[in-house]
């Protein structure tokens, strides 16, 4: 016996309507698939260990562009997303409108927030020391460094705050990423 979804084509064969069966519904499947047998969601596996950063400035260099662009957009509640879970509560609380974190990065006359609006969107310098890490992202005034600082918990760097030491310090502090 033939399949029924062979039937339509040769009805339309040999009646003649060939051009007419272009809309005739049709139970068989796309080429390399059988029919009736669904197609799988797209796979929510980790990505290939080949596609992941493969070292500490590979890692934060992403990462502290992400957190500059939360702070250029004012994204409050994304930047408490980047903080350590247990750190998030106090993160929200001085993100808020007149703490101090808020006033550090957002105050139109402040430090951090005319370097992140001057921000080229490069990282300059990362460095580490021990489970902390400064991510380099502007120079303020020739004398000071303007730096997003992380901090490692349980493998993972998590947004801490921002920074403003002088460049002698942050150049001698920690270890260059690699």
């Amino acid at each position: 016996m033939i399949p029924c979804r062979t039937s339509w084509v040769w009805a339309c064969l040999l009646v003649g309507f060939v051009g007419g069966c272009k809309d005739a519904k049709s139970d068989a499947a796309p080429a390399g698939q059988t029919a009736g047998v669904e197609t799988p969601a797209p796979s929510s596996a980790p990505l290939p260990a080949s596609t992941l950063p493969t070292n500490e400035r590979h890692r934060l260099i992403p990462l502290a562009q992400k957190v500059l662009g939360f702070v250029r957009n004012k994204d409050t509640e994304a930047l408490v997303l980047m903080a350590a879970p247990g750190a998030r509560p106090e993160m929200t609380r001085s993100l808020q409108s007149g703490e101090a974190m808020h006033q550090k990065l957002f105050a139109d006359d402040g430090w951090s927030w005319k370097a992140v609006d001057a921000w080229d969107d490069e990282i300059d310098d990362v460095r580490v020391k021990g489970d902390e890490a400064r991510a380099k992202y502007a120079e303020i005034d020739a004398k000071r460094a303007a730096v997003v600082v992380f901090r490692k918990v349980d493998g993972v760097w998590h947004f801490e705050g921002v920074d403003d030491p002088a460049l002698d310090a942050y150049g001698s502090w920690g270890e260059p990423a690699r």
